[in-house]
Formats: structure tokens, sequence, C-alpha cells
């Protein structure tokens, strides 16, 4: 809902206005500016909404709504109460992406399908009209009339396409930039130690990608600031804590609970128990 609409100064002397009553005129731009209208021009508008807002009764209001569905500027559906402003996108184009956007969603919201097949011939006058872009990075602007064609058709909205194909690049970069531990550096050796806890516990634990745990790892010694004995401690700790032991079963658990998982250690444990300087790990594989 928009907080306000803007109407042409040349409502007044439009000749179809010029013929029209004192209450055709002021119903007219009651039906293009209540606060029920959208951006699509098609809205729902129940009759006791508009005798509230008008103050025009029942029988003034189902003859107003026929006088202009006589004159093809509107369509009213009773079964779901909308109303279809015939020349709403003549006046209001959709010439750029966020008009697009907003339109497009509303389109999902239309309850009386027929309004959305009359709205596609309509579209169809201004196929070639309304060209832009989603974002900048595109070479080619998309026809906005069209796109919203295949909308109505139930084809998915372009720009979700543009997103998935984007997601599945992030996919694609993640893949191609898999880390590469090395299986005697630190952090591979501490997610196996990790890994092996858990597997004496579960037989059945599903081996897990280890390079990906040792890419928490090095973010928790590298970004965190934790040196690698600390973290081989709390791994051994947390592991034969009963509560923990089934709470942290990968390092990225492990990275997110490190401070409250040290610091409880810590309070439990004689301090001689925590290593405070780095020193080579010992883990057989």
């Amino acid at each position: 809902m928009a907080v306000y609409r803007t109407v042409h100064i040349s409502y007044w002397q439009d000749s179809f206005m010029l013929e029209r009553t004192p209450e055709e005129k002021f119903f007219y731009i009651y039906l293009l500016t209540n606060s029920k209208t959208t951006q699509l021009g098609i809205y729902e508008l129940p009759k006791k909404i508009i005798e509230l807002e008008t103050g025009y009764n029942h029988d003034t209001i189902e003859k107003l709504i026929s006088k202009f569905e006589e004159y093809k500027k509107i369509q009213y559906s009773k079964r779901t109460n909308e109303v279809f402003l015939m020349n709403w996108i003549k006046h209001n184009p959709i010439n750029n992406v966020n008009i697009f956007k907003c339109v497009s969603k509303e389109i999902t919201e239309v309850k009386e399908k027929d309004f959305l097949g009359e709205l596609c011939s309509i579209l169809d006058g201004y196929t070639g009209q309304w060209l832009g872009k989603l974002d900048k990075n595109e070479r080619e602007p998309i026809d906005f009339a069209e796109a919203l064609k295949g909308l109505i058709r139930g084809l998915d909205a372009p720009w979700k396409k543009k997103e998935e194909e984007k997601e599945k690049e992030k996919e694609e970069e993640e893949e191609e930039e898999e880390p590469n531990f090395h299986l005697n550096s630190n952090e591979f050796k501490l997610s196996f130690l990790l890994f092996r806890k858990i597997k004496e516990r579960d037989s059945n634990y599903k081996e897990p990608n280890l390079q990906k745990w040792s890419e928490q790892l090095d973010k928790l010694h590298r970004v965190d600031k934790r040196e690698f004995p600390e973290i081989e401690s709390v791994i051994n700790w947390c592991q034969n804590n009963e509560f923990w032991q089934n709470n942290i079963l990968s390092t990225d658990k492990l990275r997110k609970q490190f401070s409250k998982l040290y610091l409880q250690m810590k309070s439990e444990k004689p301090k001689d128990d925590i290593s405070e300087t780095a020193k080579p790990l010992k883990q057989n594989f």
C-alpha cells in the first residue's frame, strides 16, 4: 500500500470526465486513490468499505460500479471483492526495476484469475516499451511486459532465476576453493582428533569433510587467536564431558562455543593441565 497516489492535473479536463456527473467524478477518483490501491491496479475493496469511506449507500455503490463497468474503466469481482482498474497501467507504467518487482509480487496475490487474463491482453500493447536491467551487471535489459506475462502464465520471476544462478555460481566457487590442509597440519590432526572421539561413541558416525573441518580450526587459530594446544585440550575435555560431548559434533560448533568451553574447562581442571604455549601435536592416524 502506497502512502499517496499521484493524479495528473488533466484528470478534470479529460474528455471522458467532463461528461460525468459530480457523483461519478468523485467515485472514480476514490477508486484511484483509496488506501487499498496497489501498483498493479488490482486490489481487494469490499463494498462495505466503499460505503464507510464515501458515505454512499449500497444501492448507489452498485449503480456506480455498474456504470464504470459499462464505461470499461473497471471490472469488479463479486466473488473476491477485487477491483481491476483497466487504465491503471496506461498511467502508471512499469518502467523501472523497483516497480517491476513490486508488481510481480502483487500479481501472485490476485485472487480473481480472470483479471490476470485481461491484464495479459493489456500488457501485449506494451511489449518492447518497458525495458530495464534487474541489476547493473547485466548486459542485456529485459522486457518488463513480457516478463510479467510469463509470471502470470506460471513462470518464475526473472530475478528468482538470477538469484538461483548467483547461488549456483557461489557454490561452484566454494567447491573450486576447497581447502587443502596437509595431513600433518595441526588443523587436520585436530579435526581428525574430534572425529575419532565422536566415532568412539558412535561407530556409525559418518566421516565428515575433514578439509572443511580443518578450515574452521584454521579460523579458530588465525582469527580467534587460539593456540593449537588450547584447542587440543578443549577437544579432549568436551568429548569427555557428558553434556558437551553430544553438542560439539563439528569444528564449526567447537569454534562457536570455544570461549564457553575453554572457561568451563579451566574452572574444572588444574591450571597445569591447560597448555598455554604452542607445541607439536602428536596425533596418530
